[in-house]
């Protein structure tokens, strides 16, 4: 089947204060979706990769959320991309068949994006009549957009971004600029083709538990450590470890700032 489809890239987005959350997201995507039959691109700044499966798209200095995804869009030559966010863990197993045919579903019914976030019937003017594992979000709806995985047309992901925003801001004002665009999602977050940790690995610059957790139970020794784990990201002691993390970040980029690293030996060294 893929052969009949559009190109479509997987977009890893990040930047390279988080270098450390890279081997666990791809650890993760690796035992999850061995067969993953795309190309995946990691955005960093200025890091370098190995060679390897994944590859490196560098952007330079770092520009905010929204201005290092509208350049990196300029170097996917795909028509279709699948946005996710290196905090985002992938918890399950991916059935590629099932994506395969969800993503067919979206090229055959000019779908602009189909959200691996799940509202289903809580959501106000959701319909989900139109197919057993995912609906239409409604017009109206204040959660069109969000910076959650998701299957893009890419040039609709292009002309949804606007310089300068970050990703709150998306999620937060994003909705109404494609209230005329067919969006869907996922009915049940347990039906998603793609699932992904909730409430993500890291927030707020650092660690929460539940992200920490899976690379312990996994045996993933997070390198470089200096990310503190917090169970509350606001108050003094969050504050003070957000304090921390930032300037251990900043003290080990300047240490080595055009690294290279060997994310795909360590995956190698998984048994990926």
């Amino acid at each position: 089947m893929i052969d009949s489809l559009p190109g479509l890239t997987v977009l890893v987005s990040s930047f390279d204060a988080f270098y450390d959350s890279w081997h666990p997201f791809f650890h993760f995507f690796r035992k999850y979706w061995p067969d993953c039959p795309f190309q995946i691109r990691l955005m960093t700044n200025h890091f370098r990769l190995d060679e390897g499966l994944v590859r490196e798209l560098a952007l330079g200095d770092d520009r905010g959320w929204a201005d290092n995804l509208i350049e990196a869009l300029k170097h996917i030559d795909t028509e279709y991309v699948v946005y996710i966010q290196e905090d985002q863990f992938i918890p399950r197993p991916v059935n590629t068949a099932q994506f395969l045919d969800d993503f067919k579903y979206c090229v055959d019914h000019q779908v602009h994006a189909l959200s691996y976030r799940a509202f289903g019937s809580l959501e106000p003017g959701y319909d989900e009549t139109l197919h057993p594992r995912f609906g239409v979000i409604g017009r109206d709806s204040k959660h069109r957009t969000k910076a959650d995985p998701c299957i893009w047309r890419t040039d609709t992901l292009r002309q949804m971004l606007k310089p300068g925003e970050t990703a709150w801001d998306f999620l937060t004002t994003g909705s109404d600029r494609c209230r005329d665009l067919y969006f869907l999602r996922y009915h049940r977050q347990e039906e998603s083709t793609i699932d992904y940790l909730a409430g993500s690995a890291i927030r707020r610059g650092m660690w929460r538990p539940e992200g920490m957790q899976m690379c312990r139970d996994a045996g993933i020794q997070v390198q470089p450590s200096y990310r503190c784990v917090s169970r509350r990201t606001r108050g003094l002691v969050a504050a003070l470890k957000k304090k921390y993390t930032r300037w251990a970040s900043q003290r080990d980029m300047k240490s080595n700032p055009n690294r290279l690293v060997p994310l795909n030996q360590m995956l190698a060294n998984d048994g990926f």
